[in-house]
């Protein structure tokens, strides 16, 4: 199991599952090892597998809210927003205060746009507990995007920016925000630095193709 932890920590998950997987042979209840299966099976994009050996922890460990947490991200990832909802709901019944679960299922809601009036209420107390978290920041200033409200979203994406570092996502971000507020010259070169951090991002290349969202 320490073997597989630390091909995961390297990113090497392909050889992380096999030393994973015979634990989990070895020891078919160890919680650990199948969340951390679970987790590699979701970096290499294998949904399925993920899904299966989360939940089989989550039926050992039915109140862990990092396994709930997990499992809403996989769901989020597939689109799946029944089961998404449904387990991040779950997570914080057990803890309405987890930060994690409420910047993941803010962040979630703001992606599709709905119920934004609750995404912003549960992001505000994620950054309650941790202020200087660049990701929260990010999801306040993206659910301001949605809310239309252009130069809130710009002063929370610009400062988890000078937290957290140079991100693709987050430039991404603010250089739809400078479009909308109608500086589409600064936007465009936004998208370009979000770009080099992520050259195979299609959407990216087709706004500065095109110069517009």
């Amino acid at each position: 199991i320490l073997l597989g932890f630390s091909y995961s920590q390297l990113s090497n998950y392909n050889e992380a599952i096999k030393y994973l997987t015979k634990t989990v042979e070895i020891e078919p209840k160890d919680v650990n090892a199948l969340s951390a299966l679970g987790y590699a099976y979701s970096e290499i994009g294998k949904t399925e597998d993920a899904i299966k050996y989360i939940n089989r922890a989550i039926t050992l460990a039915p109140d862990n809210v990092d396994l709930l947490g997990t499992l809403g991200l996989i769901y989020d990832g597939i689109e799946d927003w029944e089961r998404c909802d449904s387990v991040y709901n779950l997570a914080l019944k057990l803890d309405s205060s987890n930060a994690l679960v409420l910047n993941n299922f803010a962040y979630s809601y703001s992606k599709r746009s709905i119920n934004l009036d609750v995404a912003l209420n549960m992001i505000t107390r994620a950054l309650e507990k941790e202020p200087a978290n660049s990701s929260y920041l990010d999801t306040m200033g993206w659910i301001y995007y949605k809310l239309e409200n252009f130069g809130k979203a710009k002063e929370y994406i610009e400062k988890s920016l000078e937290i957290g570092g140079e991100k693709s996502v987050i430039l991404d971000h603010l250089g739809d925000v400078l479009y909308k507020m109608g500086d589409k010259d600064k936007a465009k070169e936004i998208w370009e630095k979000a770009l080099e951090l992520d050259k195979s991002n299609s959407v990216l290349k087709e706004k500065i193709k095109k110069g517009e969202i």
